[in-house]
């Protein structure tokens, strides 16, 4: 590295003070050069982190028992009978994979979401809230309103569903059906 003032006195003649005969004149770049490289390493870095989070699903799937269990007491008294709290858990075989779900109830009221789903598959992950229209049949239905999705990964894989009704079997099992499809209910246990 060499220390050098250029000094132009006119724009023929330029002098160079301190340089060295030979010495291979530095490359310096503009701070605008600098700038740009910054801005680029920037975009890069907030595009690994949003692109490497999105395919965490895919490169360290994990079964939803582990994942969800949130506590059903966070209310203490409200409409959905003690039998139905807690979590719940299922999965589906296909032709494209394992699928997923845990079904978590809390306590609340008429109108409160109290329905959170977890739906994990293959090349997806969703999180859905339900809220509670009903208590029917001496407690032995619980009607929920249509679905909201809360998460999505990617967007394009999670849609809403619309209103359900979840029937307890026995103190391990429940079943969670679509009024206009009772035929193609889950079989949730805890």
């Amino acid at each position: 590295m060499s220390d050098e003032l250029t000094v132009v006195l006119d724009p023929a003649t330029t002098v160079a003070i301190g340089r060295t005969k030979g010495a291979p004149q530095e490359d310096r770049r503009t701070p605008r050069h600098a700038l740009a490289l910054t801005a680029m390493a920037a975009v890069l870095a907030v595009a690994f982190t949003v692109f490497g989070y999105q395919l965490r699903p895919f490169i360290h799937p994990q079964p939803l028992s582990q994942t969800v269990d949130p506590s059903p007491s966070a209310v203490v008294s409200g409409d959905v009978p003690a039998s139905y709290l807690g979590s719940w858990h299922t999965t589906i075989a296909n032709s494209t994979g394992h699928h997923y779900r845990s079904l978590v109830i809390k306590q609340g009221h008429i109108d409160d979401d109290v329905l959170i789903l977890v739906a994990d598959g293959p090349n997806y992950h969703c999180v859905f809230i339900a809220p509670l229209t009903a208590v029917s049949n001496g407690g032995s239905q619980l009607k929920l309103g249509p679905s909201a999705v809360t998460s999505a990964i990617p967007l394009s894989a999670c849609k809403p569903a619309g209103p359900s009704v979840i029937t307890l079997g026995n103190k391990d099992t429940l079943r969670r059906a679509k009024p206009e499809n009772p035929e193609d209910a889950l079989t949730y246990t805890r």
